[in-house]
């Protein structure tokens, strides 16, 4: 239960991370850049290394009313299940004991 929440928490950081970074990429004169700065001091801020995250920025056409996307994407390695898994991993070594959490966020633009 402990490593789901942990898991479950991880989530729901990178989730307003992405949420803040749409929010900034949806303000009129603002670019990618800005929304992936927000979303890695974000990050930051909450003890996870940024450089793990895939940022994925799409203004699409930037004008009033269009749509503002921010993705994330963050490993999250299990720290008790993770070993356990690795001990029951056949012989491929396909079971890395960690997952990928994404998270999307739409906002129209200002």
């Amino acid at each position: 239960i402990f490593e789901f929440g942990m898991a479950w928490n991880q989530r729901q950081v990178i989730t307003n991370s992405a949420r803040e970074g749409a929010r900034v990429l949806a303000l009129p004169q603002v670019h990618a850049d800005s929304a992936n700065t927000v979303v890695s001091n974000y990050l930051a801020s909450a003890n996870l290394d940024p450089s793990l995250a895939t940022i994925t920025v799409d203004e699409e056409d930037g004008n009033v009313g269009g749509f503002a996307t921010v993705g994330v994407t963050y490993p999250y390695q299990f720290r008790f299940l993770g070993p356990i898994v690795a001990l029951l991993d056949g012989p491929d070594g396909s079971m890395s004991g960690s997952i990928n959490l994404t998270t999307t966020a739409v906002m129209r633009n200002e």
